[in-house]
């Protein structure tokens, strides 16, 4: 059975008008949709930190406890070594000798805290760069409390009492 073809009548495909229009209309349409979503995203970069670190001061607190010796946390931004700012990370650690100050000789519980982003911002409200929970599991020191934020955002805070549970609420104040 023979078919027959017919000949090519008009054109095929896009013209460049439509092309342009469906491309204006796209872009309008994720500018309209990016602001928003650039919101949520940052929202969620904080909900994440405060999850993180909120846990790992509850195994800090937990592992004190079971092992009847202090742990430490500190700032850290190498996964190593204790440094000055939250932001880019920390170490949870058994302090045998409870000084606070990261030894070569002592164990290490978690490491993997170190995210070298610079956001959120994570900041401790009286400068502290460790906190020690004795073998107890109480903290040595004064209550803590830190500060998640991202610029133009609500923040998330943590507090930690001398003896009592952490606490994870909503700062009442937009980030700067």
């Amino acid at each position: 059975m023979f078919v027959r073809q017919r000949p090519f009548t008009g054109q095929s495909g896009f013209s460049l008008i439509e092309l342009m229009v469906t491309l204006t209309v796209a872009g309008i349409l994720l500018a309209i949709a990016i602001p928003p979503l650039t919101g949520a995203l940052a929202r969620q970069r904080i909900s994440s930190t405060i999850s993180d670190l909120s846990s790992d001061l509850a195994l800090a607190r937990s592992e004190a406890a079971r092992v009847g010796q202090p742990v430490s946390v500190c700032a850290s931004s190498d996964g190593t070594s204790c440094s000055t700012s939250w932001t880019n990370g920390w170490l949870v650690w058994v302090d045998v000798d409870g000084d606070g100050t990261k030894s070569s000789t002592e164990t290490t519980i978690v490491r993997s805290r170190v995210s070298g982003r610079t956001t959120p911002t994570i900041t401790e409200g009286g400068g502290a760069t460790n906190i020690v929970f004795g073998a107890s599991g109480a903290l040595r020191s004064p209550a803590r409390t830190w500060t998640v934020c991202v610029s133009g955002q609500i923040g998330r805070a943590i507090s930690v009492l001398v003896g009592g549970p952490l606490s994870v609420y909503t700062t009442s104040a937009v980030c700067s």
